[in-house]
């Protein structure tokens, strides 16, 4: 797997070092909380909050709610022929925005993280998917009704990187949109500030998640500090879907347009062994798909 059709020296710099503080954060409820069990939804709940300030959270650090912009946006799409604004009974949480089918053809998508301040959300929400509206391409994307550092998930075909490029673009050059964002969070690679990944329907923060406050606990055990140099390895080791170490990768800096010829091959093949050894072969396949 590599990066969607956008020139690594286009990503950000890399943001190793706010993966290290986040890791470190973490280790320090751990160790202030020693009979708290961490889990994949504590670490993923704190990775939700990451960077948010002013009126985007609560004086306790809670969520705020932004749902009553969901009826609006229906009421204000209502009409529209090419786009369908929805909610769906067993994720009330999000307000869907939803062009055609993209899950038809395959699981391999792209997606992008756009975290609009909660005062300009619901002009901003507008401003955004009327654009993707113009670009005519196939969406499944969501708004949260919470304010988070991934409030708005624009979901694409994997074969869309140049719309992907093109939204992102859109997002960072709009007078209203460009100095309205909050940060996404650091685990994941950004291209001008806005999240990007691509993956093959699963949540790559959950995963990471989930690989946090395994580590963590681990390290605390052991009364270590944790290093991110070493929670990689853990990582590389332990997840259970080879486009989580790519993201990550990604992310930290590392990339495999840098590798030679071998060391890519090398990856590749260590991936498969260690995807094999760990969950059999149709992860493999489902991998190699």
């Amino acid at each position: 797997m590599t990066a969607i059709n956008i020139n690594y020296d286009d990503y950000n710099e890399a943001k190793d070092y706010q993966m290290k503080y986040f890791l470190n954060y973490i280790y320090e409820i751990k160790k202030e909380n020693p009979n708290l069990q961490l889990t994949r939804g504590i670490v993923f709940s704190e990775l939700e909050k990451y960077g948010l300030q002013g009126n985007n959270i609560g004086e306790r650090r809670q969520f705020v709610n932004v749902g009553d912009y969901f009826r609006k946006w229906i009421e204000h799409y209502s009409t529209d022929p090419n786009l369908q604004v929805c909610l769906i009974d067993t994720k009330p949480e999000f307000c869907y925005f939803v062009n055609g089918n993209i899950g038809r053809y395959n699981r391999d998508f792209i997606k992008l993280y756009i975290p609009i301040d909660r005062d300009y959300l619901y002009d901003g929400a507008i401003r955004l998917f009327n654009y993707i509206k113009s670009l005519g391409v196939e969406h499944e994307s969501k708004i949260a009704g919470k304010i988070r550092s991934d409030n708005v998930v624009v979901r694409l075909n994997a074969k869309d990187s140049e719309a992907a490029k093109m939204i992102a673009d859109f997002v960072t050059s709009d007078p209203y949109l460009k100095s309205r964002l909050n940060s996404v969070n650091p685990y994941i690679p950004t291209y001008k500030g806005i999240g990007v990944i691509k993956e093959s329907g699963i949540s790559y923060s959950g995963e990471i998640s989930e690989a946090i406050s395994k580590y963590i606990e681990i390290v605390v055990s052991q009364n270590r500090q944790p290093n991110i140099v070493e929670f990689r390895e853990f990582l590389k080791a332990n997840c259970k879907y080879p486009e989580v170490l790519v993201n990550f990768d990604y992310a930290m800096g590392k990339n495999d347009a840098h590798y030679t010829e071998e060391q890519r091959r090398n990856v590749f093949v260590d991936a498969l062994k260690t995807t094999y050894i760990k969950y059999g072969i149709n992860q493999v396949s489902n991998a190699l798909k």
